[in-house]
C-alpha cells in the first residue's frame, strides 16, 4: 500500500510537471542602472487540454541579488510588494486546461550598477522540493561607456507633471517610446520622431512610465510621469 501511495504522489508530480511551460528561456535584458522599474515578461501555459494546473512560485536564489535592487513578481493574482519572493501557499496560480497567463518580473535598480540572474521557479504546494519548471532571469544594469551615463543624465519628458501632453529632451536618438501603468500594464506604444508631441489628455491621472527605446528596439531610460 505504501509503494502504491509513493507511486501515485510521484506520478502526479510528473504529471503536473509535463503540464506547465514557461516561455522564453532563458531570458536577458540590459537596461540602464535608473531608477525606474524595468519590466520582464514571460508566459507560463497549461499544455494540458483536460486538467487544471495549480502552483506557486518563489526566486530560489533572492538572497544573491544586489542590496541596492527591488525585484517583485505580478502573478495571476496579484502585483506583489519587493519583499514579497515566495508565492503565498493560499494563494495558488491556478491555469484552466489550455490556458495560459503572462507573469512580470520586475526590477528596481535604484541607480546602481550590477548583474543578476533571478531563479524563478514554479512548484507544488504539497511537494516544495519538486521543481515543476524554472525559467533564469537576467538582467544587466552594467554601463558600458561615458555616452551611456551621458543618456541617462540627459533624457527627459517635459512638462511633468502634466495634464494633456508631453516631449522628449535631446530625442534624437530615440526610436520608440512606450507608456506603462503603475502595475506595468502597457497603455501606449509609439514609433517616435523628433520633436513629437504624445496626448494623455484621457489617462487618468496617477503616475505612469515612459520608456524610450533606441531604434534597434533598445531601451535607454524610463522615466517617471505624474499625469494631473
Amino acid at each position: 500500500m505504501k509503494q502504491f501511495l509513493l507511486f501515485f504522489f510521484v506520478s502526479i508530480g510528473l504529471s503536473l510537471s509535463a503540464q506547465l511551460n514557461i516561455t522564453p528561456t532563458p531570458i536577458s535584458v540590459e537596461d540602464l542602472p535608473t531608477a525606474q522599474d524595468i519590466q520582464v515578461d514571460f508566459t507560463i501555459e497549461n499544455m494540458d487540454p483536460a486538467g487544471e494546473a495549480s502552483f506557486l512560485w518563489r526566486i530560489a536564489n533572492i538572497d544573491e541579488k544586489p542590496a541596492e535592487w527591488e525585484i517583485h513578481i505580478c502573478d495571476i493574482n496579484l502585483c506583489y510588494f519587493h519583499t514579497i519572493h515566495t508565492c503565498p501557499e493560499n494563494m495558488p496560480n491556478v491555469l484552466d486546461p489550455g490556458a495560459s497567463h503572462v507573469f512580470q518580473y520586475h526590477v528596481n535598480p535604484e541607480g546602481h550598477e550590477a548583474e543578476f540572474t533571478g531563479v524563478f521557479e514554479l512548484f507544488n504546494a504539497d511537494d516544495p522540493e519538486t521543481v515543476l519548471s524554472v525559467v533564469e532571469i537576467t538582467v544587466n544594469t552594467l554601463l558600458s561607456s561615458s555616452e551611456d551615463i551621458d543618456d541617462v543624465q540627459n533624457f527627459a519628458i517635459y512638462p511633468n507633471p502634466t495634464a494633456e501632453s508631453f516631449q522628449i529632451k535631446h530625442d534624437n536618438n530615440v526610436g520608440s517610446i512606450a507608456i506603462y501603468n503603475i502595475i506595468g500594464k502597457q497603455m501606449e506604444n509609439h514609433i517616435h520622431t523628433t520633436g513629437k508631441i504624445y496626448d494623455v489628455s484621457d489617462f487618468r491621472k496617477g503616475m505612469y512610465f515612459v520608456r524610450l527605446f533606441d531604434r534597434e528596439g533598445q531601451t535607454l531610460k524610463s522615466i517617471r510621469l505624474n499625469k494631473e
